[in-house]
């Protein structure tokens, strides 16, 4: 029982440890890079279908649908940027994600998007944030993902508990 058990922690934690770690690359990766003066081309709040996942449709009792789909908010934007002589387009938003994304089943945009959307209105100023090394990679927002620093102590967590479970089982097999 705490083989399996130390193994399964011991896996659950290695793997949610470099979830964390991958997150927090993302995030770190931008705080280094340069920033220069951008204007926004064209901003817009717009409702698309994205493909449901497996883990969003289980719920007890039903079947998993592969071509499920589901409205939501996107908020998708343009702009422009000059680095040195070269002018360069861009539409990532987000060095976490490419838009900022609500289901629009039940609601309209939040004021947070409606928030973002003014702030990113066509012909808006603004400052853009790109990787010195490839020009052409740029955000406009460096976000931070409270959850990344979580994801790597309980991945930590797991790693120890699982270590303790396999020592546990070795000491009990070795006395008998």
């Amino acid at each position: 029982m705490l083989v399996p058990m130390g193994v399964g922690l011991l896996l659950l934690g290695v793997g949610a440890y470099a979830a964390g770690t991958a997150f927090s690359m993302a995030e770190t990766a931008v705080e280094g890079w340069a920033a220069t003066g951008g204007e926004i081309l064209s901003s817009a709040l717009v409702t698309h279908e994205i493909r449901v996942d497996r883990l969003e449709q289980r719920r007890p009792g039903s079947a998993v649908n592969p071509d499920a789909f589901r409205p939501v908010w996107d908020l998708e934007v343009r702009y422009l940027y000059r680095v040195g002589d070269h002018d360069y387009h861009g539409s990532v938003l987000s060095n976490i994600a490419r838009h900022r994304r609500e289901d629009a089943r039940t609601h309209p945009p939040s004021d947070e998007l409606r928030d973002l959307a003014r702030r990113f209105a066509a012909g808006n100023r603004v400052e853009v944030r790109y990787d010195p090394a490839r020009p052409q990679d740029a955000v406009l927002l460096a976000d931070r993902l409270p959850q990344a620093d979580w994801l790597r102590r309980g991945g930590l967590a797991g790693v120890l508990l699982g270590m303790a479970s396999l020592g546990l089982a070795a000491f009990r097999r070795a006395r008998g």
